[in-house]
Order: structure tokens, then sequence, then C-alpha cells
């Protein structure tokens, strides 16, 4: 029997994945991946003040984004305002398009305080869709399916988040909650991981509930906590032509079509403290954070990147799995005058467990049975990531200009062990993420205007070739079933924000 492998895909958001977790929340909700796709920041609707910095977070205050991220930091607003934050990314060599336009507002009372938050967001897919077919031979009007292709180029995403929160003990202490509903009909970058597909068909949803508290004590030090649990859930109906040479001499092909529904679902309840206080009387602070996941995979989708390298291996249609996820992070930051600096260090330690199962009885390479339903593979995965976020703001009259870095490194082991092969291996992988950023912003009277940008790559620096144009990435069952290379394209996600901040008085 052919080699039985299975996928491990956690919080692809594409990571959830693929469900794009924000960085700006990486705090509450730590993604895992195991292979670096090209997707941008789908998630991430959230005005920032600070999102040129490098996202660095941690020892800083981000009055627009913290409200969303922890609802009781909402009770920290003094006046309502009004906002708009429409945000653009693309893939570079016309590997897709994004535009989100969110509006929102804040409000604030000396006891009560509140907020919402609504987006419609656009994803347009590139590369071939399914009524693009490839000539098999110039002279022939025979035609193959593309790789990698969707049904539709365009979808329509919905996001709507609303917080509530009350202060108490003078002001000192803030309870909120807050409640995220996603309804979601494509997912960016999916089209990299079904390559061999003629058509894909995407709907689902996501879920986000959160319960904050803050604190401030003597001396401006600051406690905050936050319970937050997230669902998402999306199903990928992927249709697949398998296409048998006939007649060789007049180019005809048979096809064989098969449809397969593959769902991508994940739990996870998430536990966040963090505490941030002056350097004595000079003007830095420091602060750090300690996060705990616990993520539940009912179902793992049977991604194919490598399918078409290897089209005669067979993939596992059934991979369940958990993981524990942590982060530990320390960050300092100094506001002096006109100047704003912030650096964040943060380690990222995860295990995975994942297994695959069949839907009927299965022969092993010394003639024993799996009954159905028996594992078949089962994986252990060991992440030891970091992240390292740096970033400067300058302020000059009216205007204020921002440059920033980020350098996120992936680096994971991988044992498995197949029970229909009878065999064990190991497997190490790691990759930098680098993305830099850049903002500026100008205020009028009471309206302010801003815009933010930053670029990601998985494997070089943005804007900088530095070598081979594909990064490689030995044995792919990371993403899926096949044994042997995997060549991974080297893109760039390149992301446009601007944003208008009203007072309302």
């Amino acid at each position: 029997m052919r080699p039985i492998l299975s996928v491990l895909v956690c919080s692809l958001i594409l990571g959830s994945s693929l469900a794009s977790i924000p960085r700006c929340a990486v705090a509450q909700l730590i993604g895992l991946k195991t292979v670096p796709v090209a997707a941008g920041e789908q998630f991430a609707i959230f005005p920032s003040l600070n999102r040129g910095m490098g996202g660095a977070f941690i020892a800083m205050d981000d009055p627009l984004l913290d409200p969303f991220v922890n609802p009781a930091k909402g009770g920290r607003v003094t006046a309502p305002l009004f906002f708009s934050s429409p945000t653009f990314y693309g893939v570079s060599e016309g590997n897709g398009v994004t535009r989100t336009l969110p509006v929102g507002a804040l409000f604030g009372s000396p006891r009560w305080f509140g907020g919402a938050i609504a987006a419609m967001q656009q994803i347009e897919m590139g590369g071939f869709f399914a009524n693009d077919f490839v000539p098999v031979d110039p002279t022939s009007t025979v035609v193959l399916p593309p790789r990698g292709a969707l049904a539709e180029k365009s979808s329509t995403n919905k996001y709507f988040q609303g917080m509530v929160g009350r202060k108490f003990g003078d002001g000192r202490f803030a309870l909120a909650a807050s409640a995220m509903i996603a309804d979601l009909n494509m997912i960016d970058g999916i089209d990299q991981l079904f390559v061999s597909a003629l058509e894909i068909e995407e709907f689902g949803h996501m879920e986000d509930y959160r319960l904050g508290f803050t604190g401030t004590f003597p001396g401006e030090r600051r406690l905050e906590a936050v319970l937050v649990h997230n669902r998402f859930s999306m199903t990928h109906d992927v249709t697949s032509v398998n296409w048998t040479l006939t007649d060789s001499l007049n180019w005809r092909f048979t096809p064989d079509v098969s449809q397969e529904a593959n769902l991508d679902q994940t739990n996870t309840w998430g536990v966040h403290v963090g505490y941030v206080q002056p350097i004595g009387k000079s003007a830095w602070r420091v602060g750090g954070i300690l996060t705990a996941n616990r993520k539940q995979h009912p179902k793992i989708p049977t991604f194919d990147l490598a399918a078409v390298e290897l089209p005669q291996a067979r993939l596992i249609p059934r991979d369940p799995g958990d993981s524990w996820a942590y982060n530990i992070g320390l960050g300092i930051s100094k506001h002096e005058r006109n100047t704003t600096f912030g650096l964040d260090v943060v380690y990222e330690p995860a295990v995975s467990y994942t297994w695959a199962d069949d839907t009927r009885d299965v022969t092993t390479a010394d003639g024993s049975i799996i009954p159905v339903g028996g594992k078949t593979v089962e994986n252990w995965f060991v992440f030891s990531n970091a992240s390292v976020n740096a970033g400067i703001n300058q302020d000059v009259g009216n205007t204020a200009f921002q440059l920033g870095l980020r350098m996120y490194s992936v680096d994971y082991r991988l044992r498995q062990r197949d029970h229909v092969e009878m065999t064990r291996r190991t497997q190490n992988e790691e990759w930098i993420e680098w993305t830099p950023s850049w903002g500026f912003r100008v205020r009028f009277s009471d309206i302010e205007l801003r815009y933010q940008g930053w670029a990601s790559s998985a494997s070089r620096f943005p804007f900088f070739d530095l070598g081979d144009n594909l990064l490689q990435v030995n044995n792919p069952d990371v993403l899926a079933a096949p044994r042997g290379n995997l060549a991974v394209p080297d893109l760039t996600v390149t992301s446009h924000r601007f944003a208008i901040s009203v007072p309302i008085r």
C-alpha cells in the first residue's frame, strides 16, 4: 500500500487560517502554521494608531485598537468617536487583491462605555479560475483544467463586533464583554492549498467572544486580563478532475470528476494577562504578557499542495487533532516630547497532536488490519516560534511619521508514526517572515487622517530579491500527503490602510 500521511494546518486563518489571525491580536489568539503561505491579514479590520510601528503593543497604548482586543480597555475612551479605516492589500505577481471597508464608533461616560464596528470585505483571487482552461498542446483543441482554480473570482465577507462595559472603583477598574460574528464566503490564500482543483466553493463563519478586565493601581501600574472563546468553521467544496490519456495519437483524454467537502474547524479557548508600569520617574515603560490557548481541531482539511508533483499519493480524508499554544513576552517603550519608541520580544512555544483515520478497514505492511475509525497515522508537532517587533513614531507639528519592522520566526519539529507502512520519521522546518511597516497621520482641527502600509514575505525581505525565486520545503507532509520536495512560490503581500477619526461632540 502506498504511504498514508496526514496534514496539520492549525489555526491557519492561514493559520486557523486559514483564518488569518491579525497580528495585532496575537496576544489573545496564537496562530499556528506549518508552511509559509502568501496571505494577507484578512481579519485585521480594526483601526490602529500604531500599526506603522511594526506591531509593537506590549508596553504601548493604542486607543483605537485596544478596545477591540480587550473590551475592558474601552473604559479609557473619554469622548464619543466615529472612525473608518479602509484597507487594501494585494499579493505579488497577480495572486489576489482584498478590499475592506470598516466603519465604527466608540463612546464613553463616567460609568458605561462601549462601541461597535461593521465591515464589508471583497476578496479577489488571482491565478486561474474554473473557466480558464490550459491547452494540452498548442496544435490541439483538447484542454486540461488549471491548477488551483476557483469557482468565483471574488466573494464578499461581512463582519460585525459590538462591546459594552462598565467602570467601577472611581473609574480605576473596568469590566466588559464583546462579541464578533463573521459571515465568510472566501478565505484568502485557499487557492494555494488546493492546487489541483478545478473548482473551489467556500462558505462558513467565525464567532469570537471576549470578557475583559483592566485595573489601574498607584504609580501608573496597569493590569489586564482577557478570556476569549473563538469558533472557526469553513467548508471548502472542492471539485477535482483526473484526466486519463485514452488516445495518444489524437490527444484524447477521459475525465474523472470527483467532489469532496473539506471541513476546516477550530475551536479555541484562551486566557491572557498583561502588566505595564513606568520605570522610575523616567519616560520609559516596561510590560509583560502571558497567554495560553487550548485548540481543538474537529476537522482539518485534506489540502493537496503537492498532489500535482506526486499525483499517485493517496490523501487522507479525515484528520482531527488538538493543540496547546502559549506565549510569553516582554516589551519596553519610551514617549518623550515628540518621539515614541516601542520594542517587543515574544516567545511562542506550542505542541500539536493530530491523527488520521479511514472510513474502511486498512491492511498494514505486516498484513494486520486497522479497523474502521482506527488511527492510520499519528503526528506530534513541537513549535518554538518567536517574534521581534520594533517601531518609532515622530511628531512634527500636526503631522506624524512612523517606521517599524516585525520579524517572525517559525520553527517546529515533526515526529510521525505511520501505522500502515509501519514506519517512523522526524522532520524539522523553519523560516522567517519579514514585515516592514510605515505610516503617517495629519490632524485638521478635530479630524485626524492616517495612512499605514506594510509588506510581508516568508522567505526574503520584501522589495529586495535576495536569491532564488522559490522557497523549498522538504517532505511536504506538513500540508499534504505526498513525500518529496515542495516548491512554495516566494510572494510578497503589500497592504495599505487609510483611516479617518472624527470626535462626536
